[in-house]
């Protein structure tokens, strides 16, 4: 049964200040990128004056602050309606860190452990079954950030390495490669369930990849065409596609690049298989399953999809159950996004932020903030970190929502730049409080 607990309460194994035993509707949903929310219905009794805003309901042992209590009748009978976030998600960005410096060359961890610390919360070092990111030993650069938080550092760290996801419990924390594993499920969509929804996305499907490298290196001198085939031109046709990779100047590391974004076997975004999303509950979604227990399933593992003849490997991004009822749980299979959408919105302001820092009153760039050091893409939305070196400012600009330009001593004006992101943050807030994505 549900408890709910003081709000600074910090041991959940006892009963709190009362055992919700009448909850209702109980449904915890669970997101591979976004916070794990609680949601449930509690009659307007004696244990109602313990259920409110910011005190702690613990569900199956996890802590979840309630953000959200309301009264309402239902039928004559006075309910409150109510919605928490898991600890971690809220308490992180409560914390208010005035300034983090530039931290060049050193360990994601390392920065995480100087930086994103939170009262009573533990990093872990080793979560247990998980992949700490940098144990590969990769070292990132962290830029100067004004006014943060623990969450938005914990997001920076994330973008400059390159991939990483939350592992939380309670008021213990990591940041790993990721979450789950494959247990070698696999769903079959060739039947025809009433209840299960399939949304297969192609947008950006490609069967034939020309990669270009600096200065327009191609890959003749080390393949025998100068592009790369996908086994799936036998399923899909020829769909020609080209890809800039301006990093790269050795056409042996150009053609492997290439022929992981084609056809990665463990890339969830390899652009020569439609991008599909299958939901539906796990009752229906276990009728598909050819291969493995369907049932035993959590977030984040890896589910083979097949589908007219192709394997896609996708990921359980969302999971949302009921645990004190009999209603089977709702499942989301999909490719992860780059950056989920409120992120998109947060990189945004940064962006603009960290242009008005680097601008003069007449709007110019000042001429010390020379160079694109760091850019990140995802749902065609764009963050751009300016570091100081030297060389003359050319343009920002924005090309299939990347921002790209040279940047270096001289100056550009930036107003139209500023103008355009405000107007993408204004319409992506609108579009957030009318409910859509």
């Amino acid at each position: 049964m549900l408890k709910v607990f003081n709000y600074n309460a910090m041991d959940f194994t006892k009963n709190g200040l009362a055992v919700l035993d009448e909850a209702a509707n109980v449904a915890v949903k669970l997101d591979l990128q976004q916070t794990h929310t609680i949601s449930f219905d509690y009659p307007f009794n004696d244990k109602a004056q313990y259920i409110t805003v910011n005190n702690i309901v613990v569900c199956e042992g996890q802590g979840y602050r309630l953000n959200s209590v309301t009264k309402e009748n239902a039928n004559h009978t006075v309910v409150l309606r109510c919605e928490g976030e898991r600890l971690f998600f809220v308490d992180s960005v409560r914390r208010h860190i005035p300034n983090v410096p530039d931290v060049p060359g050193r360990g994601p961890y390392e920065i995480l452990q100087t930086y994103a610390g939170i009262p009573n919360y533990t990093l872990l070092t080793n979560p247990s079954g998980m992949t700490p990111i940098g144990t590969d030993g990769v070292k990132i650069d962290y830029f100067s950030t004004d006014k943060t938080n623990p969450y938005d550092v914990v997001q920076a760290v994330i973008t400059a390495y390159g991939k990483g996801e939350l592992y939380v419990d309670n008021f213990k924390w990591a940041v790993v490669e990721r979450i789950g594993k494959d247990n070698g499920v696999r769903l079959r969509l060739d039947k025809n369930l009433q209840n299960v929804t399939v949304q297969r996305q192609t947008t950006e499907l490609c069967t034939r990849l020309y990669p270009y490298g600096k200065d327009d290196l191609t890959i003749s001198t080390v393949n025998p065409t100068v592009y790369v085939d996908s086994p799936n031109i036998g399923i899909y046709g020829v769909i020609e596609g080209y890809k800039d990779y301006t990093e790269y100047t050795d056409p042996t590391k150009l053609k492997a690049a290439a022929e992981w974004d084609l056809c990665g076997v463990d890339n969830y975004w390899r652009l020569d298989t439609p991008q599909i999303t299958v939901s539906g509950s796990m009752l229906d979604l276990s009728k598909l399953a050819e291969y493995g227990d369907f049932e035993k399933i959590s977030l984040g593992d890896t589910v083979t999809i097949i589908d007219n003849g192709a394997e896609i490997k996708q990921r359980v991004i969302g999971y949302t159950y009921y645990p004190y009822s009999s209603q089977p749980p709702q499942v989301t299979i999909g490719a992860p996004s780059n950056t989920n959408y409120f992120y998109s919105l947060w990189q945004q302001g940064k962006l603009l932020k960290t242009l008005k820092k680097n601008s003069t009153t007449t709007r110019q760039i000042k001429a010390e903030t020379a160079k694109v050091a760091k850019s990140y893409s995802g749902d065609n939305l764009s963050a751009v970190t300016l570091a100081a070196t030297n060389g003359t400012v050319t343009d920002l600009t924005s090309v299939d929502g990347r921002f790209s330009g040279s940047l270096s001593v001289g100056a550009v004006n930036v107003a139209d730049k500023l103008s355009s992101l405000q107007e993408q943050i204004d319409e992506l807030k609108g579009e957030t409080q009318n409910g859509t994505e």
